[in-house]
């Protein structure tokens, strides 16, 4: 019988640490050490019968571009012997530099508001993702309009491809810093630091949005990152990882010979905005009114159709609309940044230790606990 959010269960059952394991309906203590340190994977909640359609699906995708390859003697083999993680890796190989890049370009149009594949739409709705979602911001759910599909291409040493540090939060508009969204990254291989995994910080959540800036890609600028050891989120295929829009995280290089391939969900209250207000965000449950579904796959795609277009030229987010730019930070500055930092950090470790829940801007986990996280190393 499924068992409700934050039911306890037998000790043996309870997987300490930010790791969940056969189930999608979560304890109040992982719940709880969700809030303290801003992520959680969660074990095992898509299977293959979720994802081989989506694979399918792309696959015709990548044949097409193949075969166009071919016929213009790029490469000498469409390569569709090769299994889903392997092919557009194999495609690259036989690239020089200028058509890897045009091959990553082209990867862009893998992205689920561009692809708009059935098997995609159909995983927002998947009963398992958002049990364990509900969990964690009630049962009425709607799916951002900030949503990924990406092939992470094995990286060669003039394009590493590496994303940098940044927080899911730095990518909307101001109209979003009231809501609580979760990022729920799915890899759909099992990821690894060689295979280019991501690595957070954990427990950095009370510091809140840290200053970002354009150069090097949307990322964190350097003075205010926190001086905290970077933590790998080692996952296999299926997974979750379920962090706080605040949580400080990157890619990394992808050095194997297949494509890291993972998609990228962000869930949020309904009602709450979105801070993308020129896109289309979809209710995908409700348990109090659920006619408000929006499950028309045909609906999804004329609106991202009509958005798209009307939103050329838009700036995406707060970064893009930043003013001028302002002085680097004098020696005294960056120290200021970095004893608010700190305290940031101690003020909510103290509220752990006097029993304080976190509900939004959790409490700290301590430096030494982050070493022997299960699947989370340094």
């Amino acid at each position: 019988m499924r068992r409700s959010c934050g039911q306890h269960r037998n000790a043996s059952h309870v997987h300490h640490f930010f790791r969940i394991k056969h189930t999608m309906s979560l304890t109040q203590n992982q719940i709880d050490q969700y809030r303290d340190r801003g992520v959680l994977i969660a074990e095992n909640v898509l299977d293959d019968a979720a994802f081989e359609p989506i694979e399918h699906a792309y696959d015709v995708l990548i044949n097409q571009k193949a075969q166009e390859l071919l016929e213009e003697g790029a490469i000498s083999s469409v390569h569709a012997d090769k299994p889903f993680s392997h092919r557009l890796a194999a495609i690259a190989r036989e690239l020089d530099n200028e058509g890897y890049d045009a091959l990553r370009s082209f990867a862009g149009g893998f992205d689920i508001m561009r692809a708009r594949v059935k098997p995609m739409f159909d995983i927002f709705f998947n009963e398992q993702l958002l049990s364990a979602v509900e969990c964690l911001i009630g049962p009425e759910i709607t799916l951002s309009p900030i949503q990924h599909f990406r092939p992470y291409l094995p990286a060669r040493e003039s394009q590493p491809g590496q994303v940098p540090w940044h927080q899911d939060q730095g990518v909307t508009k101001e109209e979003a810093d009231i809501s609580e969204i979760i990022t729920c990254w799915i890899p759909l291989v099992d990821v690894t630091p060689e295979r280019g995994c991501l690595q957070i910080l954990p427990g950095v959540v009370p510091m809140g949005l840290l200053e970002h800036q354009r150069e090097g890609g949307t990322m964190i600028k350097p003075m205010y990152m926190p001086e905290i050891e970077p933590v790998n989120c080692i996952m296999k295929r299926g997974d979750v990882l379920m962090m706080s829009a605040y949580t400080p995280h990157r890619g990394q290089p992808n050095r194997t010979n297949l494509v890291r391939w993972s998609m990228d969900l962000r869930f949020q209250k309904t009602g709450t905005p979105t801070g993308r207000p020129f896109w289309p965000e979809f209710i995908v449950q409700s348990k109090e009114n659920p006619a408000s579904v929006q499950n028309s796959f045909d609906e999804w795609c004329t609106r991202w159709i009509t958005d798209l277009r009307n939103s050329k030229g838009t700036h995406l987010h707060r970064v893009y609309c930043s003013g001028p730019r302002r002085p680097a930070p004098t020696s005294f500055k960056r120290y200021i940044i970095r004893i608010k930092n700190l305290r940031a950090l101690h003020h909510a470790a103290f509220r752990r230790r006097k029993g304080f829940a976190a509900m939004h801007r959790g409490a700290i986990v301590p430096h030494h606990e982050i070493a022997d996280l299960p699947g989370m190393s340094p």
